[in-house]
């Protein structure tokens, strides 16, 4: 059990494109404030971008040893060369970047 909502989703697994630069799709579940819910999402990239400047809230979620989730950090949309990119830390390089997600 979580104490407050983290965002509105929690990516907890992510599909790269086969040259590493974009996430293609993820896995989300919704953030219900005190709980996780266990339903599945999945997310195409261009669907989290729309979301996002749609203020849909996004965020990375790490299942721990103990089975509970820990909190990573919020998805951000940033621009790199007028190419969108989703990214847990700003950065220049021209690539997705969500912290080493798990993949699927």
């Amino acid at each position: 059990m979580q104490p407050t909502k983290w965002a509105d989703y929690l990516i907890f697994q992510v599909r790269h494109s086969p040259n590493g630069a974009h996430i293609e799709k993820v896995k989300a579940h919704k953030d219900e404030g005190a709980t996780i819910s266990p339903a599945l999402y999945e997310f195409s990239r261009a669907d989290v971008v729309r979301y996002l400047e749609g203020g849909v809230t996004f965020a990375t979620v790490v299942k721990n040893n103990q089975g509970t989730w820990n909190r990573g950090t919020a998805v951000e949309i940033q621009i790199v060369h007028n190419s969108k990119f989703l990214k847990t830390k700003p950065d220049s390089t021209p690539q997705d970047n969500l912290g080493g997600l798990p993949t699927f």
